[in-house]
């Protein structure tokens, strides 16, 4: 007989009864780790870049993790599970997996010519690499740290996106005059059959019920064919495209109802973000996020659906800012200014912080600025040094 007395959340103690021999008590579920922001910092004129861990308890850098690769990484990403954050290294063409239990680098693992994106399954078991210089996608088991057979998928592969099963990875491919997406299982890491767009894709976004992804092609310099492409995930068709102004940013709300598109200016200045229903794809009026003295550089949606955040530089001087947008109403707030021009976000799991890297037009000097997303107030900004990238574990 067993008598079980909890004595807080998460925590049990458990009595035998005299004379009763233990069993072997069931496996506890793997704790997760503290919350972390790792921000990727290059290397200028040398051989060796670092990754600068943050606790986000305390906000201050940790020790730099030394990692051996070219002078300018690309990519940061955490698997779901906060285990492992992997930085991806365009110019060695390789990824260094980084154990977030103890924030030390392991060997890296060489991939195709070029990588330029990163995606990883909802199982954290598998990520799957694109090297644009050699048209390949190359899966690594997390596990191992392992790299499997690349995986052809056509020449200037841009971008990947899985399905919420992780059942299908979508990558896109193409030129400026012509574009495709092409399938890939994931439990046989094969490519079926691809899909042809009319123009170069700029961006990819999946329904969180995987039945549709969303492909932005086409821009203000090579005339039509500017749109968004509903692709039909079961049939691999394209449905009646959304025609769209120089669409090159697409994110869509964790319960799968909107669908937000930024677009800039024909000069590269101005930009607007407009949402779309996803039931009807059709479009809601624009929101104006920068005027012509400024361009929206990026845009993310909070974990929780709550809020969009827009990315905005200045073209006159070196001021940026972050201007929220509440979905519920698709209405923009006042804008949250940062030190310096951002150009990069990434949230914590339950969305309550935004981190926001922007250079302040010093050489070497960069910083990450917590937001907190309930009141859109910023914290002290935390200096770093050539940041190229960032990602949060945990």
């Amino acid at each position: 007989m067993r008598i079980l007395i909890a004595v807080s959340a998460g925590a049990v103690i458990t009595l035998l009864a005299p004379g009763l021999a233990s069993a072997d008590p069931p496996a506890a579920a793997p704790m997760r780790p503290a919350v972390t922001v790792y921000v990727a910092e290059a290397d200028p004129g040398g051989d060796s870049a670092a990754v600068i861990p943050i606790p986000a308890a305390t906000g201050k850098p940790g020790t730099p993790i030394k990692v051996h690769v070219s002078a300018d990484p690309a990519l940061l990403a955490a698997t779901p599970d906060g285990t492992m954050v992997y930085l991806v290294d365009r110019g060695s063409g390789t990824v260094t997996p980084i154990d977030t239990a103890t924030n030390t680098a392991g060997a890296p693992i060489p991939v195709g010519s070029s990588p330029i994106a990163i995606a990883i399954t909802p199982d954290s078991r598998t990520a799957y690499v694109v090297s644009q210089g050699s048209g390949t996608v190359t899966p690594i088991d997390t596990a191992t740290n392992t790299a499997g057979a690349p995986i052809p998928v056509g020449s200037s592969p841009i971008a990947i996106a899985i399905t919420p099963d992780g059942k299908t990875a979508y990558v896109m491919s193409g030129t400026a005059d012509a574009g495709q997406v092409t399938p890939i299982s994931t439990a046989t890491d094969r490519a079926g059959p691809a899909i042809t767009l009319a123009r170069g894709p700029n961006a990819i976004a999946i329904a969180p019920d995987g039945k549709t992804a969303y492909v932005a092609i086409g821009s203000f310099f090579y005339g039509a064919h500017q749109e968004v492409d509903p692709i039909q995930t079961a049939t691999g068709k394209v449905a009646a495209p959304i025609p769209f102004a120089n669409p090159y940013g697409l994110a869509i709300t964790p319960d799968g109802k909107t669908l937000y598109v930024l677009s800039t200016g024909p000069a590269g200045y101005g930009g607007t973000v407009t949402p779309i229903q996803t039931a009807t794809n059709t479009t809601g009026s624009p929101i104006e996020v920068a005027d012509q003295q400024s361009n929206p550089v990026g845009f993310a949606i909070t974990p929780n659906g709550g809020n969009v955040y827009v990315l905005v530089d200045s073209a006159v001087s070196c001021d940026g800012s972050v201007i929220p947008i509440r979905t519920a109403a698709s209405t923009a707030q006042p804008a949250v200014p940062v030190a310096g021009l951002p150009h990069l976000i990434a949230f914590t799991p339950d969305g309550a912080t935004a981190y926001v890297v922007a250079s302040t037009c010093g050489a070497g000097s960069y910083t990450v600025t917590p937001v907190a997303t309930a009141t859109s107030q910023a914290g002290q900004p935390i200096p770093v040094r050539y940041a190229t990238a960032i990602t949060v574990a945990g």
